[in-house]
């Protein structure tokens, strides 16, 4: 192996001299002139110069298969983290109770989960801890949607108007609540999430 590497440095100083002749004493007369006149024609001259670089690029791949010199191999690709969507609990727990045979979904578990996704907003959005994001969510004060407000508050209901509205819909006071909350909700979580 260290023979291999000796042939290669010799070649390549000699190549590197030649070269260096060649520019410093006038381009390519006097040092071409004389291989010419040695091998007698300049095909000759071209044979051996190719010779030579094969010879040189085939030492160089024996000498690489012997010795089991590989290309780097990239470092394994990160893994990259996915956090669950915000609501995806919710929206997980309203699929289930939704598909259940004609029941209704449990209105209160509904509400509890929606009060923890606006209890973590306000955390994240005010920078308070849980205790204080808890009362601002129990007194409504987290937004400015009254209906959200007043359904994830201590009340747990939504304001009168609201209410008969909702009814001359033919929807309950439970569905405008969580629709109102849910939507307050995304709207403030694309805010601060994203």
């Amino acid at each position: 192996m260290k023979t291999s590497r000796l042939v290669v440095g010799v070649v390549g100083v000699g190549v590197t001299v030649l070269a260096l002749v060649i520019g410093l004493f006038g381009g390519f007369g006097g040092p071409v002139d004389a291989l010419v006149g040695l091998f007698g024609n300049d095909y000759l001259v071209v044979s051996a110069v190719g010779v030579v670089a094969v010879s040189v690029a085939t030492g160089v791949q024996v000498r690489r298969v012997r010795s089991g010199v590989d290309q780097a191999t990239p470092p394994p690709a990160e893994e990259v983290y996915e956090a669950p969507r915000f609501g995806a609990e919710l929206d997980a727990f309203l699929g289930k109770t939704a598909a259940l045979d004609g029941e209704e979904p449990d209105a209160g578990r509904i509400r509890e989960q929606l009060r923890e996704l606006a209890v973590a907003v306000e955390m994240a959005e005010s920078g308070c801890d849980r205790r204080v994001a808890r009362r601002r969510v129990e007194e409504g004060e987290w937004t400015t949607d009254r209906v959200a407000a007043s359904y994830l508050g201590d009340s747990g209901s939504i304001p009168g108007r609201e209410r008969t509205l909702a009814g001359l819909r033919s929807e309950s006071a439970a569905e405008v609540g969580v629709e109102r909350a849910a939507l307050e909700l995304d709207r403030r979580a694309s805010e601060v999430f994203e």
